[in-house]
């Protein structure tokens, strides 16, 4: 497949295409790693291949599959260049039954994560609210319930509520493979309905996260521990020596782990786009954002 980009048409901006920079064969490696057992046997009986096909006879099937599946809607394209963009009548009924798998799986997941996210911004506004009326003299112990107000909303809407949501994408792909196994032909012709980047906003918010409480405690302890320098070296005690280097090693390695994260953060974004790409349906460039 080529990885030059294509012009945009009626069906909205499609470059790249799906699969323009993975090859099919990746992609059906990436596939076929996913897949469970039973789900391959299920893929296997679905694509009229016999029981005893080895692995590699598998992916040279998928591969082969994915390419006339991709031509089929490069095809599609051309044919409706000039005129009102629409799918064909089996690409619609694939697309609703997929999304009718789809949001039952991962509806209770992200209906969760929209009310962690409302609850986060209620208690944002707590932390508003107490931290201004503990500045009255008497009453300055709701400045302890600001500060820990301003926790829980940090936590609930930039790390649970982003969790679950992916959590619900997680799910919905989940049913969206079992559901594209038993069909001929659909892991070829991709998972519609299917939402990419699913862990992207997780993996953002939980980075963001755990850099800045990292940051924050390395550094304590970083100067936590140069303070303790001369102090050990006026005691001259082993436990002295041992607590000052305990504190600068915990506070060097929590000021370099968010470099960690970050590489983390991106091998995992990295291995997500080169699944979804290899699942990404076919027609999904045909579809609004929102319904894909």
């Amino acid at each position: 497949m080529s990885n030059e980009t294509t012009p945009a048409n009626e069906w909205g901006d499609w470059s790249p295409k799906p699969a323009d920079t993975t090859t099919p064969h990746r992609q059906s490696v990436l596939v076929l790693e996913h897949l469970s057992d039973s789900q391959v046997e299920a893929y296997l009986r679905s694509s009229g291949l016999p029981a005893d096909t080895s692995w590699a006879e598998a992916a040279l099937h998928f591969t082969a599959r994915r390419v006339t599946a991709l031509q089929e809607a490069a095809a599609i394209r051309e044919q409706t260049a000039d005129a009102a963009p629409n799918l064909p009548a089996a690409a619609e009924d694939e697309l609703e039954s997929a999304q009718v798998v789809g949001r039952a799986a991962g509806q209770i997941s992200q209906t969760l994560s929209t009310w962690c996210g409302i609850a986060g911004f209620v208690i944002g506004w707590g932390f508003l609210v107490t931290g201004a009326v503990g500045m009255v003299p008497g009453l300055h112990v709701l400045l302890a319930a600001s500060a820990l107000c301003l926790v829980l909303s940090a936590l609930l809407m930039f790390v649970v509520a982003p969790a679950l949501y992916a959590q619900g994408q997680k799910a919905s792909r989940a049913a969206l493979f079992e559901w594209a196994v038993h069909r001929p032909g659909q892991l070829e012709r991709g998972l519609p309905g299917l939402h990419k980047r699913v862990d992207q906003t997780a993996t953002m918010g939980g980075s963001f996260c755990l850099g800045l409480i990292s940051m924050g405690v390395g550094g304590f302890c970083a100067l936590m521990g140069l303070f303790m320098i001369p102090i050990a070296l006026l005691d001259q005690q082993a436990t002295t020596w041992q607590i000052t280097g305990i504190l600068l090693a915990v506070g060097a390695v929590l000021l370099l782990s968010p470099r960690l994260v970050s590489a983390w953060s991106r091998w995992t974004m990295l291995r997500n786009d080169e699944l979804d790409e290899a699942v990404s349906w076919v027609y999904s460039s045909a579809v609004p954002d929102g319904d894909r």
